[in-house]
């Protein structure tokens, strides 16, 4: 599902460029990468309120823009022959998102359980 328009490249620059705010919010476990895509905070609680603002404002951020890119993904694709649905986009997005996060990030399966990326133990 590989989409050449302009609006596509330009909405996965966007994406991109905010990877390195988001990495160490995955890392730690705030953040989860859910089965459609999308990023959630995992443990709202145990966020400051100030930083949860902030976190909240990113994780609105990169969803419409995950959004808008999944959206881009199906028009461009269904106009040939090949009609895709939103939900395959997302699903397949998903797992590629989910295997590209970093150790720590909580994962969310096709069933809907929850899965904490293992972190690799320290040297002692």
């Amino acid at each position: 599902m590989v989409t050449n328009g302009t609006k596509a490249k330009q909405l996965a620059s966007e994406m991109g460029s905010s990877l390195g705010d988001l990495e160490p919010l995955e890392a730690d476990g705030t953040l989860g990468e859910n089965k459609e895509g999308l990023l959630v905070i995992k443990t709202p609680s145990q966020v400051k309120p100030l930083m949860k603002a902030k976190i909240e404002k990113m994780v609105a951020k990169v969803n419409a823009l995950r959004k808008d890119f999944y959206e881009e993904v199906v028009e461009e694709t269904s106009k040939g022959s090949c009609k895709v649905s939103m939900a395959s986009v997302q699903k397949s997005f998903a797992k590629s998102f989910q295997d590209h996060s970093p150790k720590g990030v909580w994962v969310e399966d096709e069933s809907g359980e929850w899965t904490q990326k293992k972190k690799k133990s320290k040297a002692k």
